[in-house]
């Protein structure tokens, strides 16, 4: 008997792919275009500048294993969790820095924060959490 997948699986992995394919390309041109960092604003081009080595690395592992297991995730593999969880940790190390960062200098908007933090940490969670909610319901393999 074949399990009828809701409409909104591949529609979350499709989101999935976009978010952390954005993610890839901004980790990119941060690491490899001293011109797209320069054209941020002051705060958040020294925050990219001074990012200390475990938050790249929290960075890396955010998006590469990110895209990953989104793209793992709409071919219905449950390894996706896996990769998809190792994204929502990279994540976390990133959300210390910028809250550290924040903390010290007192100059970030609430808005910022969202962005910067809380954005991530939210779809990262939800992208972390949604292979589980879908192999419990048989649209995973």
């Amino acid at each position: 008997m074949k399990i009828k997948v809701h409409w909104s699986f591949k529609l979350i992995a499709l989101l999935g792919i976009v978010w952390s394919a954005l993610g890839v390309m901004n980790y990119l041109m941060q690491t490899m275009s001293p011109e797209f960092v320069a054209s941020f604003p002051d705060l958040q081009r020294t925050l990219i500048e001074n990012r200390p080595r475990w938050a790249k690395v929290g960075m890396a592992v955010s998006v590469f294993s990110g895209l990953l297991g989104a793209i793992l995730l709409l071919l219905k593999k449950p390894i996706s969790f896996y990769f998809l969880v190792l994204s929502l940790l990279g994540t976390a190390l990133v959300v210390v820095h910028v809250l550290k960062v924040a903390g010290e200098t007192n100059s970030f908007a609430l808005s910022e924060l969202i962005m910067m933090a809380g954005m991530p940490f939210v779809v990262s969670s939800i992208l972390a959490w949604y292979p589980k909610l879908a192999q419990k319901r048989g649209w995973m393999e």
